[in-house]
């Protein structure tokens, strides 16, 4: 069952579980446009385990994320991370080193 709500001046399609309620889509828009500037705008789960198994950060219908991989998806079981890639206004971009390297190189 698909339900659309507005908040925060946006579109939020929202569909469940018809079993267990589990919200297993959540998609937020602006202006017609993927767009979310407070978490994920595309969130999609696995109703029987309640795992998010997808996540997509959106700016104006663009992947784009400045802290972290802007597209990740986990297994719908263990939630444990099976891919992740980093975008910039629509582009790949490449991840930056881990905080650890950097720290080694500078210290």
């Amino acid at each position: 069952m698909k339900e659309t709500l507005f908040r925060e001046g946006q579109t939020v399609e929202i569909e469940r579980d018809p079993v267990t309620g589990t919200i297993t889509y959540e998609a937020w828009s602006r202006h017609g446009k993927q767009d979310r500037a407070k978490g994920p705008a595309v969130s999609l789960r696995n109703g029987a385990t309640g795992v998010v198994t997808h996540e997509a950060w959106y700016k104006d219908g663009k992947l784009d994320r400045f802290d972290g991989p802007a597209y990740i998806e986990r297994d719908g079981n263990t939630g444990i991370v099976t891919r992740e890639a980093w975008f910039k206004d629509g582009k790949q971009a490449v991840p930056p080193e881990p905080r650890e390297a950097y720290i080694k190189e500078t210290a």
